[in-house]
């Protein structure tokens, strides 16, 4: 958790006095900038675990044998096809539902 401190040394490093009338919501931004910041460093690190399970999945289990014991921590090699794509139609009607709203939207507002 954030102490007072923290914030006031963040505010010295960037150059901003602190006084007794202190603007709060510059303090808020400061915590929001590091909340910022650790949901960029989650989803960067998610995003890299699973870029490094499915490229060791696609490109490397198949040259391993397959009575390896490696082989228990992977799917069928047909799941490595069948779930990118699953996931790229979904994604793909996820957006045309939402450009559809969009436009919807737009001409209800012009008329």
């Amino acid at each position: 958790m954030l102490s007072w401190y923290s914030i006031w040394k963040f505010q010295e490093r960037k150059r901003i006095p602190v006084t007794a009338g202190t603007d709060y919501s510059l303090i808020n931004h400061y915590r929001m900038e590091l909340a910022d910041r650790a949901v960029g460093f989650l989803l960067t690190s998610i995003s890299l675990s699973i870029f490094t399970y499915y490229t060791f999945w696609v490109i490397i289990l198949p040259f391993v044998d397959s009575d390896n014991f490696i082989h228990n921590y992977f799917l069928p090699q047909e799941y490595a096809i069948l779930i990118p794509v699953c996931a790229g139609v979904v994604l793909l009607c996820l957006l045309s539902l939402f450009i559809g709203f969009v436009m919807l939207k737009s001409k209800k507002k012009k008329a």
